[in-house]
């Protein structure tokens, strides 16, 4: 049997189907239809990718990128994510010392780029980033600068960044969440220890409430970079599982979620 659009189902179908769900998951699943991603590499350039396995969504009768107009959809953004890339202007050379017209190309060996104040309401003179590497060093800039000023703290290897309570947070390899002083680039622990012993931790905002994620492998994770941040080995094994945690900010402790009830972290 073929695929079916839900638009082309029996109109009797949909409140039978609605009167088995079950969690409120189901139920804005059920009514959002489709989940996607959707990446603007330039102003009104728009391409569309699977939010689970990231793989570009090339074209279908109803998601299309060439005709789809964010404006005429009802939609609900659930997160934003930014990507550090290098603008190549009209007229400037390759290495080789041929030109090329002006494009925009993805930095090799970053990780993640979190971005301060996320507002349209900001001005971009009054924003800051910080750059998270695969290798785990971290690097900050301002509007304006020319060039990343790295974060040397006594923990080089970082896992993740996130803005949490309009603070930049940030979780090293043992489970060590701190938050950044801006003016300084120093660290301040604001949690203790994490005895995890999963070989990946991630940030999660939930609720107010902050998660760390330890992701388990099926093997070593190796990651080496050169001088100019390019992958030289870059070992990717298998995610086996994962253990959620919540800070306990009253009493400094994390503590070890046995279930998430109908939240869903991504």
């Amino acid at each position: 049997m073929g695929e079916m659009e839900w638009s082309d189902l029996p109109k009797e179908l949909l409140p039978m189907i609605g009167k088995s769900l079950e969690t409120r998951v189901d139920v804005l699943r059920f009514r959002s239809g489709c989940l996607i991603k959707v990446e603007e590499s330039n102003p009104g350039e728009l391409s569309l990718f699977d939010p689970l396995s990231n793989s570009r969504i090339r074209s279908s009768r109803t998601l299309n990128p060439k005709t789809l107009n964010l404006l005429n959809c009802r939609i609900v953004e659930l997160t934003k994510a930014c990507a550090l890339s290098f603008f190549c202007p009209d007229g400037c050379r390759s290495e080789a010392g041929r030109n090329h017209e002006s494009t925009t190309k993805a930095i090799t060996g970053v990780d993640k780029v979190v971005m301060f104040p996320n507002s349209p309401w900001t001005s971009a003179d009054e924003c800051a980033i910080f750059v998270l590497f695969l290798d785990g060093k971290l690097g900050f800039a301002k509007y304006g600068d020319e060039q990343l000023t790295p974060v040397s703290v006594w923990s080089p290897e970082f896992d993740d960044i996130i803005v949490y309570k309009g603070q930049f947070y940030v979780v090293d390899r043992l489970g060590i969440v701190s938050w950044i002083d801006c003016s300084s680039l120093k660290l301040v622990q604001y949690s203790p220890p994490l005895c995890g012993l999963g070989e990946q931790k991630h940030l999660v905002e939930s609720g107010g409430a902050l998660y760390v994620l330890d992701r388990y492998f099926d093997g070593e994770r190796r990651i080496q970079l050169d001088n100019n941040f390019s992958v030289r080995v870059h070992n990717c094994p298998k995610t086996v599982g994962f253990q959620v945690y919540r800070l306990d900010e009253e009493w400094g402790q994390w503590i070890r979620e046995k279930s998430l009830g109908d939240k869903a972290f991504g």
